[in-house]
């Protein structure tokens, strides 16, 4: 028996969200998992607030270089 289309779910994935300079979270990064892009969006924004949130990157390579560029540390790790 075939599962519907409708049931099925995709894995989830990472994604690192960035934040605004100046904001409370300037200078750190977080990492979220979620099934897709919109919805890792929407749990940032639940989790930071739309004013804190400037991105969310789903790429790994493009924001690991950010990271680096910008010697950003994970938000718990924040001195």
């Amino acid at each position: 028996m075939r599962t519907p289309a409708t049931a099925r779910k995709c894995a989830y994935k990472t994604f690192y969200v960035f934040f605004g300079f100046g904001s409370k979270y300037s200078g750190c990064y977080a990492v979220i998992h979620a099934r897709s892009l919109e919805k890792a969006n929407i749990k940032a924004i639940e989790e930071f607030g739309a004013e804190m949130v400037r991105g969310v990157y789903g790429n790994e390579e493009q924001a690991k270089a950010k990271i680096r560029a910008f010697r950003l540390v994970p938000i718990g790790e924040r001195a």
